[in-house]
Parts: C-alpha cells; structure tokens; sequence
C-alpha cells in the first residue's frame, strides 16, 4: 500500500456524541481509560485530528488571520528538524490553527512533532509562522483538500506507516468518504446526552462530494469493565 494503514478510533455516547458534557461523569471514567489502551495498543506512529480538535484540545487555539494575502510561492513541503517519539498531524486546509512549538507533549505519549496538512489556500505569513515555530507542513490540494495525497506523502516524506485519526466529525468523514479507512473503532460509554447540536463521529462538510449513507462489516464487538462497548467495524463504500 502506498499509505499508511488508518484506523479511526472513537469515544462516543450511546447516541453517538462525542463532545457529551456526561463523558466528564463518573460513569463514562472506565470507558475513557479503555479508549487510551486501545489506542495504545493500535501502535500507531502517528495521531490524526481536524482543526477544532486540534486548536482546542492540543495546539494554542486559532490564530487572527487578518486581511493576510493567499501564498504565491511554490507551495513546497517542509520538514522541522526535531527530536520526537511520534507525529500530531493536523487536517488545517485553511491554516487556522495557533502553535506555540512544532513539538506538543502529552503524558504516556512523549513527545510529538506536529504536522499541517494544508492547501494552497494559506497565506506566506502562516507558513513562515510555522516555519518559525517548527511545525512541518505537507500541501495536497488547491482548494479542496487532496487526502490521499497527504496520506502519500506522509508515508514517503515520513516513514508513517500507520496512523490513530480521532476526529472531528468532518475530518473522519472526509477519509471515509475518500476511502482511506482500514478500519472503525467506536469505545461506547454508558451514557445519553440527548442534546441537539452535539457533534457526532462521522459529519459531511463543504468539501464533501458524497453524504452516505456507508456500509459496515462487523470485524468484533466486546463488553468491557464498566458496561463499555468496543465494537470494530471494516468500512464499504459509501453508495
């Protein structure tokens, strides 16, 4: 294969939320302790999120993009020399996202160097933002995102051969509906939200060509501790 193997891998509500205020309970504790040591054991080399997830949960937020002109250069690649354990990659095509360091620390995941999958829709001043703070970037795509492109070349300029993607919604649904995953890890904790608005695992976007809906072969389903689910999936098409 001529990109590394991907696994989404989700923790989720009953109903299917993934930012439910009852995941903060006492109930949904075990489940999330599950969701870590399976993502654990998955030995991925690499970790996958979207915009809001990574400006919220781990990188400085968004940056003030102000009446910053388009890049004109020639979009090339680049690479930050750092010392890491792993790569934080980042599906940003619009280049919104606020780094502090091109390297982000996490307990029991050591240390990772960050990398933008970006568009020709950036400005020259973001990218020398990046390039100042160490963050590597891969272009794939004018407008529209290009993922089996980036894909490509995070295992050619990277050596990744298998990445952990954890959202958000959009993010996830783009690589199923490209066909980039090799398979859909849902951690279910015994909980219902019930709230309207909540993101969900899977949401189409702007840049969606086909909403679904996509069919899934059951590959196994447990019970763990703490009446949680682990249920993995091999994804179809979308039709």
């Amino acid at each position: 294969m001529d990109r590394p193997e991907i696994i989404c891998h989700m923790f989720e509500s009953v109903d299917g939320k993934t930012e439910a205020a009852l995941f903060k309970s006492g109930r949904a504790s075990s489940a999330r302790d599950h969701y870590g040591k399976i993502r654990e054991s998955y030995q991925a080399d690499a970790s996958l999120y979207g915009t809001k997830t990574m400006a919220q949960s781990y990188a400085s937020g968004y940056r003030e993009k102000g009446e910053e002109e388009k890049a004109s250069g020639s979009f090339e690649d680049f690479r930050a020399e750092s010392d890491s354990d792993g790569f934080l990659v980042a599906f940003d095509p619009e280049g919104v996202i606020l780094y502090g360091s091109g390297i982000i620390e996490r307990s029991g995941r050591g240390r990772m160097q960050v990398i933008e999958i970006l568009t020709e829709n950036v400005s020259d001043a973001f990218l020398e933002e990046l390039r100042r703070k160490g963050v590597s970037y891969l272009f794939a795509g004018k407008e529209k995102p290009d993922l089996p492109l980036a894909v490509k070349k995070l295992k050619e300029q990277f050596g990744i051969q298998k990445i952990v993607l954890g959202g958000g919604g959009v993010t996830n649904w783009s690589f199923l509906e490209e066909g980039l995953l090799d398979e859909i890890s849902l951690v279910i904790a015994p909980t219902v939200d019930g709230q309207s608005g909540e993101v969900a695992s899977f949401q189409t976007s702007p840049f969606s060509d086909r909403n679904g809906p996509a069919d899934l072969s059951l590959i196994s389903a447990e019970v763990l501790s703490g009446d949680t689910l682990w249920i993995r999936y091999r994804p179809g098409k979308i039709r």
